[in-house]
């Protein structure tokens, strides 16, 4: 048996042609392949950053249309944020073989490119146990909503032990296939995760006696048991995602043979330089990440108003175009005073910030005031404001001012001075 496994698609009209690119590689791919089924790990696109007539939902329809005719297509709604429910509407085109979509765990069959329920077919090619992104209300016990983790764990062993025993007596294939996080993978780097995840176990997912785990939900392709797979992100969803970006494909003829099939994604480099702190010149700017070619690249650069004029922007643009790279120049241009404010600041002691101001300002510091800093420091609270009382009660008095139109030195009139 051959399955095609892929997820995380996100897909938005903001990244419209890059997900085309890859999902038309994607369908290529399985034209020569030939799965037996194709396992779409959830997390498809962002429902709340499209509508009906978006160009993202237009996409997902026709690529999964394009699969279906291919083979049958199993899917499970990923995280309720990014997907909500309306992936579900995909079980209702109209293709060569069926597409199936789970909510909720469940188990179901595949015999000769179809899904049936457990008691529809009694020798099937396959058994897939579903397990969609989890939330609490999976575990309910009578009317509560479980909530507790020692709870939600027993819950989690309950489901994978259901699916085993519903695979008990079948002499085929039992495919898991999940959105969730398991304890020890690793996450993408910038990958932000929302709210708080519920984690499965090894140990619990051991319990569902599965031959192969096909998982969704994080962004980097890994391999973290024999027989437990995430296939990463489709393409790279947001700066600084530049490992390899695709999909799997597996044979269980003897065992596991899995391949890792790259698509053509642009790898994301996000690149910060700082010249408030280091005068950097062009070549290091140019130079960056010199190994990065045909990628999305930011270039984030903060520096002082005064220094933009040096930043000679048509040659790094010129520098990353012949890289094949598509760059995005953000300068920040920050006030000298902004900086300078922000620099003092983080200085601990009084003459420390004295000393930063007058570096800054190009002055020098009078002799003394290193002293003068360390006594007033060093002082009690009580002790510094006699001093201050003290030093006022030295200070002359003004001499009055004359009004000189009245000639009155208490003159009100504001109009006069």
């Amino acid at each position: 048996m051959k399955i095609l496994h892929t997820g995380d698609w996100h897909l938005r009209d903001s990244k419209i042609d890059e997900a085309n690119k890859c999902l038309s590689f994607l369908i290529d791919t399985a034209k020569d392949e030939l799965p037996d089924v194709i396992l779409l790990a959830g997390d498809l696109y962002h429902s709340s950053q499209v509508k009906a007539d978006s160009k993202a939902v237009k996409l997902l329809f026709w690529a999964v249309s394009e699969l279906a005719e291919i083979a049958p297509v199993a899917v499970i709604i990923g995280t309720p944020s990014h997907e909500g429910t309306a992936t579900t509407t995909l079980k209702h085109i109209n293709a060569r073989h069926s597409v199936h979509v789970s909510t909720l765990p469940e188990q179901y069959l595949l015999k000769d490119g179809q899904f049936y329920s457990p008691n529809d077919e009694a020798h099937p090619d396959a058994v897939i146990s579903a397990f969609p992104a989890p939330t609490k209300q999976f575990f309910k016990n009578n009317s509560s909503i479980i909530v507790s983790e020692s709870e939600i764990a027993t819950g989690l062993a309950a489901i994978m032990a259901g699916f085993a025993a519903g695979v008990a007596g079948h002499d085929c294939p039992h495919i898991v296939m999940g959105h969730i996080q398991v304890g020890g993978a690793c996450v993408s780097e910038s990958q932000q995760l929302t709210g708080v995840d519920i984690e499965i176990s090894r140990d619990q997912l051991s319990l569902s006696t599965s031959d192969l785990v096909v998982l969704g939900h994080l962004h980097l392709r890994q391999k973290i048991e024999p027989n437990i797979f995430y296939s990463g992100s489709l393409y790279s969803q947001d700066w600084g995602e530049m490992e390899t970006k695709g999909f799997y494909v597996y044979d269980l003829a003897d065992g596991i043979s899995e391949k890792f099939i790259e698509t053509p994604s642009q790898p994301m480099v996000d690149i910060k330089i700082d010249w408030t702190k280091d005068e950097i010149d062009q070549h290091y700017i140019k130079s960056a990440y010199p190994e990065i070619s045909n990628a999305q690249v930011r270039v984030t650069i903060k520096l002082f108003v005064d220094q933009y004029e040096k930043l000679d922007v048509p040659a790094i643009k010129s520098w990353h175009e012949k890289r094949g790279n598509t760059l995005q120049l953000e300068p920040i241009r920050l006030p000298r005073a902004n900086v300078r404010a922000v620099k003092i600041l983080d200085q601990e002691k009084l003459y420390d910030k004295i000393k930063v101001n007058a570096e800054i300002l190009g002055e020098p510091i009078p002799p003394g005031v290193k002293e003068k800093a360390e006594m007033v420091e060093s002082m009690a609270p009580e002790a510094l404001i006699e001093l201050v009382k003290e030093l006022e009660s030295r200070v002359p008095l003004e001499e009055p001012i004359t009004c000189a139109l009245c000639g009155e030195t208490d003159c009100q009139d504001p109009t006069h001075f």
